[in-house]
């Protein structure tokens, strides 16, 4: 085989490694973008879920009110991911489980029902 020769193969071995590399570098990136969304959903689970075991640990009626307001507002629908994607209906169903457990835990504090819905809890026992 010509010296030329052997030129053209090692240049096309380096083209190939070249392209392989680049390929396996771009495949990486789109990984770890199409991962993050859902890195977020557990990131928000987690948030919701250590929200309401706090609300258990304690029997101070603001404190509780404190962790349903925090799960009301955190990063709503919408925020972190497309309204009504598959996603954001499992974190709108967390953040749903976790205010109807809190809610539950403020109703057994106080002996008050002002419904299910947060805003009236935040409204007449959160802190100013």
């Amino acid at each position: 085989m010509s010296r030329q020769a052997v030129g053209y193969v090692v240049a096309a071995a380096i083209a190939l490694v070249a392209v392989c590399a680049a390929g396996f570098f771009v495949l990486s990136i789109i990984r770890v973008v199409r991962d993050v969304p859902s890195h977020h959903a557990a990131d928000q689970g987690d948030i919701f879920e250590s929200m309401r075991r706090k609300s258990l640990d304690t029997t101070d009626p603001a404190e509780i009110v404190g962790y349903l307001r925090y799960v009301e507002s955190y990063y709503p629908s919408g925020s972190k991911h497309q309204t009504g994607s598959p996603l954001d209906r499992l974190v709108e169903g967390y953040r749903a489980a976790a205010i109807r457990e809190i809610v539950g835990r403020r109703r057994a504090v106080t002996g008050a029902d002002l419904g299910e819905e947060p805003r009236p809890w935040i409204e007449k026992y959160g802190k100013r």
